[in-house]
């Protein structure tokens, strides 16, 4: 019975530490922007009213299909579903 508590608390675990991860961190960990980029877009964001997906598409940085599968990444992570294929690989 404790093991399968210790599976469980595991698992609650690792769906909160999934469930903070924010768009630019997902897209630059998919290699679908750089660091640099990342920096450029969250700078402009700054002055405008305009989302990090928005702003990189805007700058051609990223496609509108790289933008929905980071999205709904994002959105898996927040409910706590993201778990598998989290892991980097050595």
């Amino acid at each position: 019975m404790s093991s399968t508590l210790m599976i469980s608390q595991h698992h609650s675990l690792k769906a909160m530490q999934s469930k903070d991860i924010r768009l630019g961190k997902i897209l630059l960990r998919k290699g679908f922007i750089t660091s640099c980029q990342l920096e450029n877009a969250l700078q402009a964001q700054q002055e405008t009213p305009f989302r990090l997906g928005e702003l990189l598409l805007q700058k051609g940085w990223l496609t509108e299909e790289q933008l929905k599968q980071a999205l709904q990444e994002q959105y898996w992570r927040k409910e706590g579903f993201w778990v598998i294929g989290d892991r980097k690989k050595d």
